[in-house]
């Protein structure tokens, strides 16, 4: 047998059909299509800001690729891989000191031929580069100073790992070519 239940009596403020009761009987929050777009925009504005911060700041401290065209580099290392060969059967002697990587102090190269005569007359430079900023980098041209050794002062560099590169020309012809990481400490 069916039974039928009356539904409880409203009061007069609960009886607007538009407005939504709360709990407490009043009305309450309408989500509707403009919250939602105003939402969706702070989130990808958010998103998109942390996006532009980071790419801003990932470009500012490494700037990434020297190298314009591969194809280049890929001769330069062939010719180099020629030289380095006839460096090789030239053995010549080539000492680097770097006096502790100091303000001030002497980096002396010294050369040498296979017989360990002193090679006079070079044209010398070293290049102090900093494999993480090359705008710190430094080029020194070396004098001459007797013997088959030629020296200069060092700048003031900064604490951390350095790449030295040393070359010896003869005019303009490069005679010999050495590259290593040194380390500047305090």
């Amino acid at each position: 047998m069916p039974v039928e239940l009356n539904a409880p009596a409203m009061r007069k403020s609960e009886s607007s059909p538009n407005a939504p009761a709360g709990a407490s009987g009043k009305p309450g929050f309408i989500l509707k299509g403009h919250h939602i777009f105003m939402m969706l925009v702070a989130f990808f504005g958010v998103i998109g800001s942390v996006n532009a911060y980071m790419i801003t700041m990932a470009l500012k401290t490494l700037p990434g690729v020297e190298a314009k065209s591969a194809y280049e580099q890929s001769q330069k290392f062939n010719k180099g891989l020629e030289a380095l060969a006839e460096q090789n059967r030239k053995g010549w002697q080539v000492d680097v000191v770097t006096g502790g990587l100091k303000q001030g102090t002497p980096l002396t190269v010294q050369v040498r031929d296979s017989t360990g005569a002193a090679i006079l007359g070079m044209k010398v430079i070293a290049k102090l580069q900093r494999p993480t900023n090359a705008s710190l980098d430094h080029t020194l041209d070396l004098r001459e100073i007797g013997s088959g050794v030629y020296s200069a002062s060092l700048p003031d560099l900064q604490l951390g790992q350095w790449r030295l590169a040393v070359e010896v020309k003869r005019g303009e012809q490069r005679e010999f070519f050495s590259e290593g990481r040194v380390v500047a400490k305090e």
